[in-house]
């Protein structure tokens, strides 16, 4: 078979979204059909699924109407681990042999094991990723097969709350006949999509301006550096637009409006009229002045508190490749001329175009698709197999040692917890 069938769904603050591709062995994707609705009302909080049975009806039914939509079955689907929790921490395990001694894959295993089971209070680790080795205080990228005394390795463990993965879990074990294939993180994934690999060589950030969440992932010498979820993002946004005597849903189409019927730094003042509502609001006027300046002035609290991050990772002054945005908040126009200014960085919005086929419908082609991408991307196993029919899939019972795969963990499913359900969302 010249490819394969993907299938992908993102739990979002606001959306609930699953997005099917086939897969051509040159990695290019062809997007066929996507299935979108907003997520119930508080059942996903800050990246936590608050309500799993309400989240699973719905993410059921959308991959029954997508496998109608591409006229195959649906088994299993990849999701991404999202959420304000997800951050990254280091650590560095010393090795010392006593004597000159050879350094083995099977060694180099059983340190990742030892930051595998770092302790990280009230947080899991999700992730582990090799940094840099030290051999005899000298580094070195790939020890293997090299002779020395000591050997000292520095990796970069992405954790969360325990119940954000697990949450995850009980959702699907919930849902009408579909598995789960894998998790990834999904920074991670929207990074995949997103950045070029000369672009992680070089030093690049990848800042995805959520609802709920702004997530920053910076990336340097081909790895993710660093990552932090900072708990602002598009909502705070219509929040704000509501101080002009707006009700919410009007708050968020003013703010939607923003890049289609007219954009912030426009030199004439406009004034926008509102309708009078059902609920005994007159018909009402707004400046797009008071509406650029509200905007403005929550940009640049996100991206602040972006930069922040960034100066934390270490590498500020090594993002030769600059600031990669997305999400829906660059739906609206000068979003990259604001983060430019702020910044001083060279910033362009992301686009996922290069992966995909000529055939691909240009509807699927949007800002706020770009984690669900890069989780096609990522994923390895047809959709429409069973699960436990997929010889992939079985072979991960038996793992081999060594180090991991890109995104992949050798030393067993990092996901697994069958801890009771928790909700505790702070």
């Amino acid at each position: 078979m010249d490819s394969e069938i993907i299938v992908a769904a993102d739990l979002g603050n606001s959306k609930l979204a699953v997005m099917a591709a086939k897969k051509f062995a040159d990695g290019k994707l062809e997007i066929l059909a996507l299935e979108s609705e907003p997520t119930p009302q508080d059942s996903i909080r800050n990246g936590i699924i608050t309500k799993p049975s309400e989240v699973a009806a719905r993410l059921s039914m959308m991959l029954k109407l997508l496998a109608n939509r591409i006229k195959l079955p649906i088994y299993q689907f990849y999701v991404g681990v999202n959420g304000r929790s997800l951050r990254t921490v280091r650590v560095n395990v010393p090795r010392i042999f006593g004597h000159n001694e050879e350094i083995t894959e099977a060694i180099l295993a059983e340190m990742e094991a030892v930051a595998q089971n770092t302790a990280i209070p009230e947080r899991d680790i999700l992730r582990v990723l090799t940094d840099t080795f030290m051999l005899d205080n000298e580094p070195i990228q790939n020890p293997i097969g090299v002779i020395g005394g000591n050997l000292a390795a520095s990796y970069i463990l992405a954790v969360g709350k325990p119940e954000v993965n697990l949450n995850i879990d009980k959702c699907a074990e919930r849902t009408l006949g579909y598995e789960i294939a894998q998790k990834f993180l999904a920074p991670m994934a929207t990074a995949t999509a997103l950045l070029s690999e000369s672009e992680k060589e070089l030093g690049s950030a990848v800042i995805d301006f959520g609802a709920g969440c702004t997530s920053v992932a910076v990336y340097k010498d081909g790895l993710m550096k660093h990552l932090a979820v900072i708990p602002i993002g598009g909502k705070h946004i219509t929040n704000d637009l509501k101080s002009l005597k707006l009700l919410e849903q009007e708050a968020e189409k003013l703010k939607l409006m923003c890049g289609e019927k007219f954009s912030m730094r426009d030199k004439k003042v406009l004034k926008i009229e509102l309708p009078a509502t059902a609920e005994g609001l007159e018909q009402r006027s707004v400046s797009t002045k008071d509406v650029e300046l509200i905007i403005t002035a929550r940009l640049h609290e996100i991206i602040d508190l972006v930069m922040s991050q960034i100066h934390k990772s270490g590498c500020a002054d090594a993002l030769n490749a600059g600031l990669v945005i997305t999400g829906g908040v660059t739906n609206m126009k000068y979003v990259d001329e604001i983060v430019r200014e702020k910044t001083g960085m060279e910033v362009r919005v992301g686009s996922y175009l290069a992966h995909l086929t000529e055939t691909t419908n240009d509807d699927f082609v949007r800002r706020e698709y770009a984690q669900l991408v890069g989780l096609l991307l990522c994923g390895t196993q047809n959709c429409c197999q069973p699960l436990n029919k997929n010889p992939k899939k079985q072979a991960k019972k038996a793992p081999k040692k060594g180090l991991k795969d890109f995104f992949g963990s050798k030393l067993g499913d990092l996901f697994s917890d069958d801890a009771p359900l928790k909700e505790n969302v702070n």
